[in-house]
């Protein structure tokens, strides 16, 4: 019985369409993906840019590893995105941490920064985490 209906032309090109909409948007590896990693994880890796323009995947990474009574300080160099939503609070941000994105090319201010703050984390040099000393 199922034999005759895969004879069919116009079944045959309905299963030959399902087949290739699945494969060009490539379903199985979404699927995988969703179920391997974790909701926090996929913001972080996944849906924004971990440390590039504006940074967003890098300070969720920084907000699961270290645990801030405010929201850190947060200076950007390539946007002036206010970036605090991340927190989920209204709170001002906190001077004991200070976050740096995108490579701040102001040594100047950089150098007077790490007067008084040490270098927590550090990504590829582009993205810092400073504390204060």
């Amino acid at each position: 019985m199922f034999i005759q209906k895969i004879k069919k032309p116009k079944l045959n090109l309905l299963f030959l369409l399902i087949f290739i909409i699945i494969i060009t948007h490539s379903l199985p590896k979404k699927i995988f993906l969703i179920y391997k990693n974790s909701f926090i994880d996929r913001k972080i890796n996944f849906a924004y840019d971990y440390c590039g323009k504006s940074s967003t995947g890098y300070i969720f990474n920084l907000k699961k590893e270290y645990f801030f009574r405010n929201p850190p300080k947060i200076i950007n160099n390539i946007s002036n995105l206010n970036q605090y939503w991340i927190f989920y609070t209204n709170k001002k941000y906190n001077d004991e941490y200070i976050i740096i994105l995108s490579n701040y090319k102001d040594n100047k201010v950089l150098k007077n920064l790490l007067d008084t703050y040490d270098i927590v984390n550090n990504y590829k040099n582009d993205c810092l985490l400073l504390k204060k000393k």
